[in-house]
């Protein structure tokens, strides 16, 4: 018998944040003049630390409609120095910012060299000391189990193509060999087959395969593992099934070994706790 175990986890990898868009974006054209508004950002506050959203992204559309992220003011990203709550075991001094990405966009981080990759939730806080060995340098999670960051990426997650009036997402290359893809290959869509029992299918929930990255990120995991991490769109939410039972993920990340015993076999959890993995896929937050 499986009871739903709820785990928390967090780790702390070096990355970079940026809102990429989570699909293809038509611009619209008007032949009415406008009064133009340019966002600014809030002072910077910070001494030693520096800005980490990524100064690359430029805007809709820059350098292409496949390519782009918003800037840090049209997030309206803002920076706080001083004591976070959510870090009491932290030093008071504390450069710190809650990156949330606007509709249709959707934070990515660069880890290790590795772009593009899915960060762990929709709204990520970050910072830095202002003092002491790792001054001046991000992180995100908890003391002592820290991710060292660097940016936002402004890749996008998968390729677009467009036709007139209809845009088709398609999904990244699989580099995995004795691993099956793990997301539910019936979601079909927004709608399918009702209001109430619909999946955004692999395509649309920006679903990508790694081999051998995961473990980068989560030690534990075997080496040279087939991984993915999901980052859900907005109005859904994570859920796992475990033989013919589907529950709520407990976790945001699934790998499969290419070898061993266990080749081919994908689960979820941690290596003490692993959960053996049937399927998964994004469900609506209020699923009938």
């Amino acid at each position: 018998m499986y009871l739903p175990v709820q785990i928390f986890i967090f780790y702390f990898l070096e990355l970079c944040y940026a809102c990429i868009p989570t699909q293809q974006v038509e611009p619209t054209t008007t032949t009415t003049p406008v009064p133009t508004t340019t966002a600014t950002e809030p002072p910077f506050p910070c001494s030693v630390c520096q800005k980490v959203y990524d100064p690359a992204c430029q805007g809709f559309g820059i350098p292409s409609l496949l390519n782009w992220c918003p800037k840090a003011a049209e997030v309206g990203v803002e920076y706080l120095l001083g004591a976070v709550a959510a870090l009491p075991l932290l030093p008071q001094d504390l450069c710190s910012t809650t990156i949330i990405c606007p509709p249709g966009t959707t934070p990515r981080i660069n880890l290790l060299g590795f772009s593009d990759i899915a960060a762990p939730t929709p709204a990520t806080l970050a910072y830095c000391r202002e003092s002491g060995p790792l001054a001046g340098q991000w992180f995100t999670g908890i003391s002592p189990l820290e991710i060292e960051m660097a940016s936002l990426t402004s890749l996008t997650t998968a390729a677009t193509t467009t036709t007139v009036a209809t845009t088709t997402v398609t999904e990244p290359p699989f580099p995995c060999n004795n691993c099956p893809k793990i997301y539910d290959t019936t979601c079909q869509g927004f709608g399918i087959p009702n209001w109430y029992q619909w999946c955004p299918t692999a395509a649309e929930a920006g679903i990508e395969y790694t081999l051998g990255l995961i473990t980068t990120l989560f030690p534990f995991i075997p080496l040279g593992s087939c991984g993915t991490v999901i980052t859900c769109p907005l109005t859904t939410a994570l859920r796992i099934k475990l033989f013919d039972r589907e529950i709520p993920a407990p976790v945001f990340y699934a790998w499969c070994e290419e070898s061993g015993s266990n080749a081919g076999t994908w689960y979820t959890g941690t290596s003490l706790l692993p959960f053996e993995l049937v399927s998964l896929a994004c469900r609506p937050i209020l699923d009938g």
